[in-house]
């Protein structure tokens, strides 16, 4: 008998791809330093306005805030890819064992 459940593979997929898109977007942060879609030289300044203030940032300040976004989204991506290959080690023991409980339950109503 079939169990109704997810689909393993497709669940790896849907996890590797956005694993994909954050170690992505880690490499593109890594890759220049941007004060919005301009990129920044070491003597540019970049001003940033929120609700509490606008403020001059340094090209080093903008540098450091970018590579820490790029750890975070590279973490996470790599979290991501390691839950797509855990979902398809999981869901292929899972596969072998229910298979291995149908021919247990087939063998045993042929011999009743």
């Amino acid at each position: 008998m079939a169990k109704s459940g997810s689909n393993p593979i497709a669940n790896a997929v849907v996890f590797g791809v956005i694993g994909l898109l954050g170690i992505g977007l880690a490499v593109w942060l890594s890759t220049s330093v941007k004060c919005g879609p301009d990129t920044m030289g070491p003597a540019d300044k970049c001003i940033e306005s929120t609700d509490s203030g606008t403020r001059w940032l340094t090209y080093q300040e903008v540098q450091e805030g970018q590579q820490r976004q790029g750890l975070l989204f590279g973490g996470i991506g790599a979290v991501f890819l390691l839950g797509a290959a855990g979902t398809l080690v999981f869901g292929a023991r899972n596969r072998r064992r229910q298979h291995e409980e149908s021919a247990a339950a087939e063998a045993w109503t042929r011999a009743v």
